[in-house]
């Protein structure tokens, strides 16, 4: 019953802490740096269509329209980062030396994350990482110096995604968590230390 699946634990949030000092070492080293990224550009501003393979170094901030695609791509930003709606990621960093917002209606890491551990997305910020709505996330983690804002009506395979805040760690109504089966593994990029299941 509920009473035997409820129990508590927590965790010292070691990423917030370190995210400035991660997106510095995508930037300007080759640590943390995806093996799918081939090619590296320096931007005023993001293109239209990013080319998959390549890790954009933008000056300014970036928006990334509704109902673009994105895979295999780093995007690291001076400033914002923000999101349509529609859009699909996989094989993914972005990161922000402010914030990311996303928009609603996103897919968000691989569909058959649980069984291959492919597609995994991770989301960086000095400040905050925000979620819009009905945004569906598997094998995703958010790492924010300070608040990770969930959103409402989103589904998240709990198993594969991880949040860390500086601060808060906020969930809006209607957000729920599916595991993967008890045998499935997680690849997530950054190690953040022992997992902590939200249910079981």
């Amino acid at each position: 019953g509920l009473s035997n699946a409820l129990f508590e634990a927590d965790m010292t949030p070691t990423l917030a802490g370190k995210v400035a000092q991660i997106i510095d070492d995508l930037q300007y080293s080759s640590i943390n740096m995806p093996s799918y990224i081939s090619n590296t550009v320096n931007v005023g501003s993001l293109p239209a269509n990013p080319i998959p393979g390549t890790a954009y170094f933008v000056s300014g901030t970036a928006s990334i329209p509704s109902g673009k695609t994105l895979d295999r791509i780093v995007i690291v930003a001076n400033g914002d980062v923000s999101f349509g709606s529609q859009v699909n990621i996989t094989n993914a960093v972005i990161a922000s030396r402010t914030l990311v917002q996303m928009g609603s209606n996103m897919n968000v890491g691989d569909p058959n994350y649980c069984s291959s551990d492919n597609g995994s997305v991770q989301f960086l910020a000095h400040g905050n990482v925000q979620m819009g709505s009905n945004i569906v996330l598997r094998g995703v983690q958010m790492v924010a110096g300070t608040d990770v804002d969930m959103g409402s009506n989103n589904s998240v395979a709990a198993y594969g995604v991880t949040a860390q805040g500086g601060r808060d760690v906020k969930l809006g109504s209607n957000v729920n968590m599916y595991a993967c089966a008890s045998n499935a593994s997680s690849h997530l990029r950054f190690s953040s230390g022992t997992k902590l299941r939200l249910v079981r």
